[in-house]
């Protein structure tokens, strides 16, 4: 992390999620054949907990929304 780089501070790919640009299941698939390519760069627990927070953080999110509907 670094002040310099505003994009840093949150991913970008949240945005497309939120506005439905992208689905969740493209992002974990993506993110899989990153993983899968650069197995050196990128170690398993990064992926995993990145999906995790993806997928886990959202449906919290959505069930607290309709808890409130």
């Amino acid at each position: 992390m670094t002040p310099h780089v505003w994009a840093l501070y949150h991913s970008r790919v949240f945005f497309a999620l939120n506005t439905k640009m992208l689905s969740q299941l493209e992002v974990v698939y993506r993110c899989v054949r990153a993983w899968e390519s650069r197995k050196e760069e990128i170690e398993f627990h990064q992926l995993e907990g990145y999906i995790r927070q993806t997928i886990g953080w959202r449906e919290y999110t959505r069930g607290m929304y309709c808890i409130r509907c």
